[in-house]
């Protein structure tokens, strides 16, 4: 399994809040991650109780006019209850 995380290498350099908004990302995937395989039912149910708040997005793949659809999904956090 893989996961691709982009983010902006000259954007990183030169914009310190945008660094530490990517590194606060990946370090709280590593810890869902490892959350996640230490108790796996109850990542399941952390998801299904987050998925309720989910908005469906369609964005184009490639940038060409030939371009197919993905669905992805934007979650508004404020918006989510605390998962305790």
């Amino acid at each position: 399994d893989e996961l691709v995380v982009v983010a902006n290498r000259d954007r990183l350099r030169r914009d310190d809040d945008y660094a530490d908004a990517v590194r606060a990302f990946l370090a709280g995937m590593v810890e869902g991650n490892e959350g996640a395989r230490a108790d796996p039912a109850r990542a399941v149910e952390l998801l299904m109780r987050l998925a309720e708040f989910a908005v469906p997005k369609v964005a184009p793949t490639h940038a060409d006019s030939q371009a197919r659809s993905t669905p992805t999904f934007q979650f508004h956090f404020s918006d989510v209850p605390p998962l305790s």
